[in-house]
């Protein structure tokens, strides 16, 4: 069980100090200036140990910049040319912003923050697409490897790249065809005669479904 220890500070004061045994067998201590911040860690503490989430803290303690040096060796189903491309991202975009930071210390408001820097920038929104990417991939493989306990670069807003923009006009345009829109009418015409036998209703809407998938 996790205890709670009041403790003076020399600068004057007092601080409490949470010390409990983590399933790894080891004691870890954690020190905090208010009592109900220490009461809140204890009692999630206790709770992780019992569900099986509970990650040791040192390992998030490991920086951005080492995590990203131990990550992209593992990347071996990147083409050499998408490796490049990624490598270009973290040494010019990426490394230099968080590069010294610790991994649990990196959070989704900071990540927004730096799209929004990216995006004033001037970059294009592809670049600062991939480059959320890039950041949300390394923080989820953390994740997997029991570092932090989520992904703080998850569901970023970023900015709608004219890619993206041209795909979802095309798939308009393509929906409100004049092509589809004949097609529908035949068929509808089809279905609704009352006059001659079925398998002259039949062949006519067959016909005329298929001309029109020609015309496309």
């Amino acid at each position: 069980m996790a205890s709670i220890t009041k403790r003076r500070l020399k600068r004057g004061g007092y601080a409490y100090l949470v010390r409990y045994h983590g399933p790894d067998g080891k004691v870890h201590n954690r020190q905090f200036r208010r009592r109900v911040d220490a009461e809140r860690f204890r009692n999630g503490a206790e709770v992780a140990k019992s569900d099986g989430t509970w990650i040791d803290p040192a390992r998030g303690r490991m920086t951005f910049g080492a995590w990203v040096e131990a990550w992209q060796p593992t990347q071996v189903h990147l083409r050499p040319s998408s490796r490049a491309r990624d490598e270009s991202y973290l040494r010019v975009h990426i490394v230099p912003r968080f590069g010294d930071r610790p991994l649990t210390s990196i959070q989704n408001a900071e990540l927004r923050a730096w799209i929004a820097d990216l995006s004033a920038s001037g970059l294009a929104p592809s670049t600062v697409n991939k480059a959320a990417q890039i950041v949300s991939k390394i923080m989820r493989a953390a994740v997997d490897d029991r570092r932090i306990p989520y992904n703080p670069a998850e569901r970023l807003p970023t900015p709608a790249s004219s890619e993206r923009r041209c795909a979802t006009s095309t798939r308009h345009r393509c929906t409100s065809s004049p092509t589809r829109q004949r097609r529908h009418t035949a068929r509808s015409w089809c279905s609704a005669r009352t006059q001659g036998s079925a398998s002259a209703r039949c062949s006519a809407c067959a016909g005329a479904t298929s001309t029109f998938f020609d015309a496309e």
